[in-house]
């Protein structure tokens, strides 16, 4: 895995994001944060528990939710998505074909840590009627999307039938920032509208942008200098 230290928004969008291939981005908001799907930071005395645990789990879930959803997923691939998104851990993770939704979910919360953004080459994609758990190898899936939500992070997923992430094999990047940049290109990406009503479009979201916009008021300051650098 190559590794990058980047001290700015402005560094990070000059660095190669793309190439010919298809690139997935994942930001984590402590950098010591490995990519690993969240059925592999369950604690097991084996792989063997593990892999009967995420059986166990998902089928139990499958049962429960039926009273609680207005459409029945057809495909278990589906049942795996709703899974995923309602907390059970799952041997998906989660990605975004847009690197700067990735540094958003990467400025939120521990403050006091460094950040990062992953980025993955993506080349192996599934669709369609598959068993996720008949799977051998890593693949990327794309979801079909009827929320907003997901429509504006850009989300897709990768799967991981032995729990752990192939970062070599598939040309995985990091980028490393310092905590002390993580207030000032949280407030850049607003400027471009990567904001919290933008990634959850909802009043929840609505109302975090504004305490975020005007709680600086609450000791007198302004929202930014106006330093003539500022505005260079």
């Amino acid at each position: 895995m190559r590794e990058f230290y980047i001290e700015s928004l402005e560094e990070f969008l000059k660095t190669p994001l793309w190439d010919t291939h298809t690139m997935i981005f994942r930001g984590v908001s402590q950098a010591s944060y490995e990519l690993s799907p969240s059925i592999a930071r369950i604690p097991a005395k084996d792989e063997k528990s593990r892999f009967d645990f995420e059986q166990e789990v998902f089928e139990e879930f499958q049962l429960r939710a039926i009273p609680y959803i207005k459409r029945e997923p057809k495909l278990k691939i589906e049942w795996l998505f709703l899974a995923q998104h309602y907390g059970i851990p799952t041997r998906l993770l989660d990605w975004t074909t847009n690197p700067l939704v990735a540094l958003f979910f990467a400025t939120q919360n521990n403050n006091e840590n460094d950040f990062a953004v992953y980025k993955k080459m993506q080349t192996e994609w599934l669709s369609g009627d598959i068993d996720p758990f008949e799977l051998k190898e890593e693949y990327g899936i794309q979801p079909s999307h009827s929320d907003i939500r997901y429509v504006n992070q850009a989300g897709v997923f990768t799967i991981h039938p032995n729990h752990s992430v192939e970062s070599s094999k598939n040309s995985v990047a990091k980028y490393t920032f310092p905590c002390a940049a993580k207030e000032e290109i949280r407030w850049r990406l607003g400027k471009y509208g990567i904001k919290t009503s933008f990634i959850y479009p909802n009043l929840d979201g609505i109302s975090k942008d504004i305490i975020e916009e005007c709680k600086t008021r609450l000791n007198g300051g302004s929202m930014r200098s106006t330093s003539p650098l500022d505005w260079a």
